[in-house]
C-alpha cells in the first residue's frame, strides 16, 4: 500500500487540485471561497495572468518531490486507474479504521471503538447519493485521513452541491 499522505504529497495534491480549479474558473465556473488564481498567488507565489499562473502551477507539479516519489501511486490509491473519482457521485466523506484479517486475506472495518488501536490503515470513503460508499484512498493514520477529508471537502464541496441540486430538481420534476 502506498499513500501520499505526507506533507509533500499533500502539497502535490493541492497543486493538482488548484490546476483543475484554475481550468474550471477559466471556463466560467464559480467556486466557493477565494478564487484559484488568488490562492495560487497567495500560497504558491505565482505571478501574472491566469495562463502564466497555470504554467507555473504545472511546472511545480512536474518538479515536486511527490510527483517523482509517487508517480503511478497517487492520492487515489483505491480508485480505478488511480484517477480521481467523479466527485458529483458523493454527498459526503467518511473515514474508517481497518485491520488486516489474514484468514480472509483482506482488510475489514473496525466497528468496536475500543479496538481502534488495532487499525493498520485508515480509509477515506465517499458516501454515494444512492447509498453505499466508494473507497477513495488508504492512509497510514487517522490524522492523515482527516486531513485528506478536509482537503476533499474544501476542494470539491461546490461540485458535490451542484450535482445534488441538479439531482434534486430532476427528482422533484418527476413528482
Amino acid at each position: 500500500m502506498t499513500t501520499i499522505s505526507t506533507p509533500e504529497g499533500i502539497r502535490h495534491f493541492q497543486l493538482v487540485q488548484l490546476k483543475h480549479r484554475l481550468k474550471l474558473e477559466g471556463a466560467g465556473m464559480r467556486c466557493h471561497g477565494p478564487s484559484a488564481l488568488s490562492q495560487a498567488k497567495l500560497h504558491f507565489g505565482c505571478k501574472g495572468n491566469r495562463a502564466k499562473v497555470q504554467e507555473q502551477i504545472q511546472a511545480m507539479i512536474e518538479n515536486s518531490l511527490a510527483a517523482k516519489k509517487y508517480r503511478g501511486a497517487g492520492l487515489y490509491n483505491c480508485c480505478k486507474d488511480l484517477e480521481p473519482p467523479n466527485w458529483s457521485d458523493f454527498n459526503w466523506f467518511e473515514i474508517a479504521p481497518l485491520e488486516w484479517l489474514p484468514e480472509h486475506d483482506c482488510y475489514e472495518q473496525i466497528i468496536d471503538k475500543s479496538d481502534v488501536h488495532l487499525a493498520e490503515i485508515w480509509s477515506v470513503f465517499g458516501h454515494l447519493h444512492d447509498g453505499g460508499v466508494e473507497c477513495i484512498t488508504d492512509c497510514n493514520t487517522q490524522k492523515q485521513a482527516e486531513a485528506i477529508v478536509e482537503l476533499f471537502e474544501r476542494e470539491h464541496i461546490d461540485e458535490m452541491r451542484v450535482a445534488a441540486a441538479i439531482r434534486d430538481s430532476k427528482t422533484e420534476s418527476k413528482h
